[in-house]
């Protein structure tokens, strides 16, 4: 099985232990994670990762640094990414979603099918609906866990 790469970058051990888990269960992924924003870039080139989940509110570098310092190169112009951030609520952000440059925003806590979809609707081929290719991955859904 060809596993998708996913880089998680954020400040919380415990959120990326979780959110590593969440990912990992499925089969589908081969994940990192990195506590230290400062570390992200290097992480990124000795991992080649197909998709990056961000923190945004991180000490040191916010996610969207990281993201603007990734995309400085060649190799990781293009590469997708979510957000997460505990500044707003799913209440706030509403059922037509948020987006910082074109990615995702997911309110923490988020919820395992939550997290889930949202990687599978960004690792989508070009030109797949975003909630039909989601939908395909979630048909098998794990239990329910809460990340805050």
């Amino acid at each position: 099985m060809n596993q998708k790469r996913i880089l998680i970058v954020d400040d919380d051990r415990a959120v990326t232990q979780v959110l590593v888990r969440i990912l990992e269960i499925t089969g589908s992924y081969e994940v990192r994670a990195v506590n230290d924003p400062t570390t992200a870039v290097t992480a990124a080139q000795e991992f080649h990762p197909d998709l990056i989940v961000l923190d945004i509110i991180m000490p040191t570098l916010d996610g969207g640094e990281v993201l603007a310092e990734l995309r400085g190169e060649r190799e990781f112009s293009e590469l997708p990414a979510i957000f997460l951030t505990g500044l707003v609520s799913s209440d706030e952000i509403g059922s037509e979603g948020y987006e910082i440059s074109g990615q995702p925003v997911i309110p923490k806590p988020v919820t395992a099918h939550t997290f889930r979809a949202a990687v599978a609707g960004q690792l989508r081929p070009k030109g797949v609906a975003a909630e039909s290719w989601a939908a395909r991955y979630m048909a098998a859904r794990l239990p329910a866990i809460i990340v805050t």
